[in-house]
């Protein structure tokens, strides 16, 4: 029994090392990262007995270090331009590196720097498209009045300010507007009579090109007229396409962040809506306005997709502002979902609120960072950690809550899981911004000995040629030395070779239980000193000990489905790790309301939070703790002491909170908001938190304080409303009581003089004495 168990032992051991079953330096450079090839030229005596493709460790125990070929990863930065403000150009640098090149052998990780800071006046390129379907008057209206509004505004946030207005209906054909002349000649006709401002429908007009005269963009809105369709649904993303990819009709700057407001009252027609109207071409993504920048391909290719339009979007560093009414919001949080650098706003009955809305969207926008790809290779794996404002580093692509001039430091983790035949590159953009950082990947997948074509080696028994320490033979010949050819090859009945050289076909590491050898673990034959599998498609391995069905499963899969099996270990795919691959290594499930992973009180393993036992939390994502003091309350007598005097605490030293006085509580998703009465004035104080440091305390001076009406004004008024109520329910119960009384006597009287009564015997009667005659009595009279 104790033979047995170490003969397991001993197995496993072995086919825990993956690298010795590679026979050749590209495989074993290529399968896994940690493996290393000798290319020295052994003694035969050694040569029988190593292996060429195994861990370093093991490796240099017989190979020179100089002949031992383990490349690993080189980062080099090719362009790195220091951060640099705002030019008279309009250009800036806000990322850096610019460019930076990479070697990268398989399956092996490296990490580089990327920085990002926000510069100051950065150039703003805002363009408003606006639904002008009749319904949308009062919101055009409302703009064309609040142009200069805007535009100061804006320009409190950023000096280089630009302004841009298109307007977009319908397709002009049927079923999606009338096409009957008269209301194609004015499609608002209502009730017989013309609104004189509303014009033919049309696809889409760019009606101002960008500019910083906010003045001719209120007078190019107000200019603007009205038009109709017949469904509710609109054709604003042919629109949308046209103004993302027409940079040079619109003005689109290089080096600018891009802002299109979206702004309407109903829903869209995306692709495949055409089709009703025999409309089959789909969308090309690209321009097409005529010299009166008119949108000219509407009857011609149908809607784009939300899809082609995320496309252009990402590709041309656009930020979409949804500005919808009320009712269609929840429609546009919908699509903004499958819309990468969107957001969706809420319009006031009028518009009023526009700008409140822009400016609020734009810091938002402005005070983020996000990092996207572009043209990423498949077989390159890429992930982004950040410490953003925090001590903590978390795996995240985006930051927000930036500051002017503030940087803040990415860490960026490239993985190539597959080789290419030549070098390849992609960008990392910031989402919204111009700016990138190009990236060059050279694969590390051959070895610089098997470019060298050597000459008819003697060591290969003039068969083939010396490469990397190892024969490659022509091709009829095989075998350690080239010695065996695939013409006279014969195996005897007991699975030898003819030349009965079976000792490189016996594992030296492995022996059966009384020591015998075993010939290819005994899953395949010694043909010429090397073993041939019984079945290649499972058993492979230089003596035939890998199994590659032998892998851990999951739920009856081997490796779960999520990986390959080679030589009993898995080799799980990307995004998938653990012993039978069935744990994801992607945390999304793992995301609390915070933005942390676990709430930064737990770890993610397998796609599922593991709570911190010490810290009392639990839940999905480790934020639910019943028993932990909550950070508002923590907080309520500090702040009370510190900024307004009162509360229980007596000493404001002992508190340890770092407050930034602000002039309104915002929302924030990285600070939670309190609110408390103080009971010595009775009103309602407000603060918040940050989530990831419960001491960082935001505050506002400001209370919300109830009118001061006297208590006993309130106490009368409420008793005396009871008493006038009830008395007012009494009266009026009475009032409908006597009345109905009176229509029932009314009734009765008129019932009464309707009656004529007649005189008649009682039915029912019967009289108290009867007759009765009998029938056989005779009356006779005497004489």
């Amino acid at each position: 029994m104790l033979k047995i168990l170490l003969l397991i032992l001993l197995i496993e051991n072995l086919t825990a090392n993956l690298c010795i079953s590679k026979t050749n330096c590209k495989e074993c450079i290529t399968s896994i990262h940690s493996c290393s090839w000798c290319l020295q030229n052994l003694p035969e005596s050694i040569d029988a007995d190593i292996n060429r493709c195994d861990y370093y460790e093991n490796i240099i125990k017989y190979c020179d270090p100089k002949f031992i070929f383990n490349p690993q990863n080189e980062a080099k930065i090719k362009q790195d331009d220091p951060f640099k403000p705002l030019d008279s150009l309009g250009s800036a640098i806000q990322i850096k590196p610019q460019r930076i090149d990479l070697k990268l052998r398989p399956h092996q990780p490296i990490r580089f720097n990327i920085s990002y800071q926000l510069a100051e006046d950065y150039p703003v390129d805002l363009y408003f498209l606006m639904d002008l379907s009749n319904s949308m008057d009062v919101h055009k209206n409302k703009l064309s009045k609040l142009g200069q509004l805007l535009a100061n505004s804006m320009r409190n946030i950023t000096k280089n300010f630009r302004l841009g207005f298109g307007s977009f209906v319908e397709k002009e054909t049927l079923p999606f507007v009338n096409t009957a002349p008269r209301s194609m000649n004015n499609p608002c006709m209502s009730n017989d009579k013309s609104i004189s401002h509303c014009v033919p429908p049309y696809g889409y007009i760019h009606h101002m090109t960008l500019t910083d005269n906010s003045t001719l963009f209120e007078a190019e809105v107000t200019a603007a007229k009205v038009s109709g369709n017949l469904d509710s649904p609109e054709g604003g993303l042919d629109a949308l396409m046209q103004v993302i990819v027409c940079e040079k009709e619109i003005g689109w700057r290089p080096a600018s962040r891009k802002l299109i407001v979206y702004s309407t009252d109903a829903g869209f027609h995306y692709a495949g809506d055409g089709k009703l109207a025999g409309i089959v071409e789909p969308n090309d993504a690209k321009c097409h306005l005529n010299s009166d920048k008119r949108y000219t391909h509407s009857l011609l290719q149908d809607y784009p997709s939300i899809g082609e339009i995320n496309y252009k979007i990402t590709q041309n560093n656009v930020n979409l502002i949804f500005a919808v009414v009320r009712d269609q919001a929840e429609l546009y949080k919908n699509l903004s979902e499958l819309i990468e650098g969107s957001f969706v706003g809420e319009l006031d009955d009028d518009s009023s609120n526009i700008v409140k809305l822009v400016v609020d969207i734009y810091k938002t926008i402005a005070k983020k960072i996000t990092f996207t790809t572009e043209s990423l290779p498949e077989g390159v794996q890429i992930k982004f950690f950040s410490k953003c404002q925090n001590d903590l580093i978390t795996e995240t692509s985006s930051c927000d809550g930036l500051k002017i001039k503030e940087k803040v430091d990415f860490q960026v983790e490239l993985t190539l899981n597959k080789c290419f035949s030549k070098s390849v590159s992609f960008n990392i953009s910031a989402q919204g911004l111009g700016e990138r950082v190009v990236v060059n990947i050279e694969p590390q997948c051959e070895c610089d000995c098997e470019k060298e074509l050597g000459e008819i080696s003697g060591e290969c028994n003039g068969r083939g040629r010396k490469v990397c320490g190892i024969c490659e033979c022509d091709t009829l010949y095989y075998g350690n030395k080239c010695e065996c050819s695939n013409l006279d090859s014969q195996l005897d009945p007991s699975g030898r070779s003819t030349t009965g050289n079976i000792s490189s076909c016996i594992n030296p590491r492995q022996s059966g239980l009384d020591g015998q050898k075993i010939i290819c673990n005994n899953q395949g034959r010694c043909n010429c000193g090397q073993c041939v599998c019984n079945d290649p498609s499972r058993i492979s391995g230089k003596y035939c000990e890998c199994d590659n069905e032998s892998c851990d499963r999951y739920l009856s899969v081997v490796c779960a489905g999520n990986g390959r099996c080679e030589c009993g270990i898995c080799k799980c795919f990307d995004g998938w790790t653990k012993s039978d691959c069935s744990c994801s290594t992607n945390n999304s499930s793992c995301i609390s309301s915070n933005g942390l992973v676990c709430n930064g009180k737990g770890q993610c393993v397998c796609g599922k939070c593991v709570c911190d036992e010490d810290s009392g939390y639990f839940g999905r994502t480790c934020e639910d703790c019943p028993t932990c003091p909550l950070p508002c309350e923590n907080s309520r007598d500090c702040v009370q002491c510190k900024v307004f005097g009162t509360g229980k605490k007596k000493d404001c030293d002992e508190c340890d909170l770092e407050l930034v006085e602000v002039d309104k509580i915002e929302n924030d998703p990285n600070y939670k908001q309190c609110q408390f009465n103080d009971l010595n004035d009775n009103c309602t104080f407000f603060f918040s938190y940050e989530i990831i440091n419960d001491k960082k305390i935001r505050f506002t001076r400001e209370k919300d304080c109830p009118s001061s009406f006297p208590t006993w004004a309130i106490v009368s008024i409420i008793i005396s409303s009871v008493l006038f109520i009830g008395l007012g329910i009494l009266i009026v119960w009475k009032i409908l009581d006597t009345m109905q009384q009176k229509r029932e006597c009314a009734r009765f009287n008129e019932e009464k003089k309707k009656a004529a009564w007649e005189t008649s015997e009682n039915p029912l009667y019967k009289s108290a004495t009867s007759k009765f005659v009998n029938p056989s009595y005779k009356d006779t009279k005497l004489n």
